[in-house]
C-alpha cells in the first residue's frame, strides 16, 4: 500500500512572534544605520563647508591688512602730492585737472577686486566724536550732555557722569549715584575702577548707564519698554596713545560724528539736508553747492575743514561668492612723527580692530 503524502504543517504560533520581532529588529537596525549614515555625511558637508569657511576669512583677513596698508601709503602719497589738507573748494579746485584717484580723510569709499574677492576702503579723520581723553572727561560729557528742564533725562544723565567721574578720580569716596572698588568687585571686576584717565576709549563702554544718558542727552524719553541708543566708536574720539596728540582745534567736519551731529544739528530735517549734502559733495559737486548755505555755515562755526592728519582706515574684505567677509580698522599717524633715536619716520598704529 502506498503511504499518504506528506502534510504541510503550519508554524507554531511562538515560532510567527519570533520571525516577527526579527523583522521588526532588522528594519529598526537598517534605519538606525541610515539615519546615521545621513547625519555622518551633513556632519561632513558641515565641516567641510566651515572649514572652506575658515580658510576664506583667513585669506579675507590678509587681503584687507594688504589694503590698509596700501590705502595708508596711498594717502601718504597723496598728502606728499598736495600738501594742502583743507576739504572742499580748495582740493575740488586744485585737483580739477588730475586723473588720479584722490585720497583724503573724508569717508568716501574707495574700491577694487582683490584675488579673494571685493575691497572696500573708506579713510575718515580720527579727530571726531566726543574726547574722553584726560582726568576732566566727565566734565567734559556733563558739558556735552546738558540737559536743559527734564528731571527724568537729567536723572538719566547724573546717574551715568557719577559713575564715570568714580572711575576716573584716585579716590574711593563713592559719589550719590556712582560706584566704586566694592561695587565693581560684587559684579566680578575686582581690578576696576581704573582710579585714573581712560587709557582706552572701549573702557567707556563697560560703564554702566551710558546708553541711557545718551538717549536722555539728545531729547528722547528714558523708557523701560524702548530700546536705549546704541553708542558706538564713532560718537567718541579715540584716545592718542602716550606721546601722541591730536593737534588743537575743533574735530574734523568729515563726517560729523553721530553725536556731534545730534548736538549741532539737532532738527532731523537739517541732519537730512546735511548728509544729502555731503553725499553729493563726495559725489564730485562742490561743498559750497552741495551743501545749504545755512548749514555750512554752522559746519564752518564747529567744525574744521583741515585734516588732523590721524586717519581712520577700515577695510571690508569680501568673498567672490559674498558668503564671507572681514572687516579690518586700523587708526594710523599720517604725520611725520620722528623717533628722537633716528631720522626715520615712526609708523605709528594708534588702533587696530579685526572683528
Amino acid at each position: 500500500m502506498t503511504p499518504p503524502p506528506p502534510t504541510r504543517t503550519s508554524p507554531a504560533p511562538a515560532a510567527r512572534r519570533q520571525r516577527g520581532v526579527a523583522l521588526v529588529v532588522v528594519l529598526s537596525t537598517l534605519a538606525v544605520l541610515a539615519v546615521l549614515a545621513t547625519h555622518i555625511a551633513v556632519l561632513s558637508e558641515i565641516t567641510a563647508a566651515e572649514a572652506k569657511a575658515a580658510a576664506s576669512r583667513g585669506r579675507l583677513l590678509y587681503a584687507a591688512e594688504s589694503a590698509a596698508d596700501r590705502a595708508f601709503w596711498l594717502l601718504l602719497w597723496d598728502r606728499r602730492r598736495y600738501p594742502n589738507r583743507t576739504l572742499g573748494g580748495d582740493q575740488t579746485m586744485a585737483r580739477e585737472n588730475d586723473s588720479v584717484e584722490p585720497w583724503l580723510m573724508d569717508g568716501q569709499t574707495h574700491s577694487w577686486d582683490g584675488p579673494d574677492g571685493a575691497i572696500a576702503t573708506t579713510v575718515v579723520d580720527a579727530n571726531r566724536g566726543l574726547d574722553v581723553s584726560g582726568a576732566t572727561a566727565d566734565q567734559t560729557l556733563r558739558a556735552a550732555f546738558a540737559v536743559s528742564d527734564d528731571h527724568d533725562r537729567q536723572l538719566a544723565v547724573d546717574e551715568f557722569i557719577d559713575v564715570f567721574a568714580d572711575y576716573l578720580d584716585a579716590d574711593s569716596l563713592r559719589r550719590l549715584h556712582g560706584k566704586e572698588e566694592e561695587g565693581y568687585a560684587a559684579d566680578g571686576w575686582p581690578d576696576l575702577p581704573r582710579n585714573g584717565p581712560l587709557q582706552f576709549r572701549e573702557e567707556l563702554f563697560w560703564l554702566e548707564g551710558l546708553a541711557p544718558a545718551m538717549t536722555a542727552a539728545r531729547g528722547d524719553e528714558v523708557a523701560n519698554d524702548a530700546p536705549p541708543v546704541r553708542p558706538g566708536e564713532d560718537d567718541f574720539r579715540i584716545i592718542p596713545p602716550a606721546g601722541s596728540s591730536f593737534p588743537r582745534g575743533q574735530n574734523s567736519a568729515f563726517p560729523p560724528s553721530p553725536e556731534e551731529l545730534q548736538r549741532y544739528f539737532p532738527d532731523a530735517k537739517d541732519q537730512a539736508r546735511l548728509r544729502e549734502g555731503l553725499g553729493r559733495w563726495l559725489g564730485g559737486e562742490a561743498l559750497e553747492q552741495a551743501v545749504p548755505a545755512d548749514l555750512l555755515g554752522r559746519l564752518q562755526e564747529h567744525f574744521s575743514f583741515q585734516e588732523s592728519g590721524v586717519a581712520t582706515i577700515t577695510v571690508a574684505a569680501s568673498a567672490a561668492n559674498g558668503a564671507v567677509r572681514r572687516t579690518l580698522r586700523v587708526t594710523r599717524d599720517c604725520r611725520n612723527l620722528r623717533n628722537p633715536n633716528t631720522s626715520q619716520p615712526t609708523l605709528a598704529y594708534w588702533e587696530r580692530y579685526a572683528p
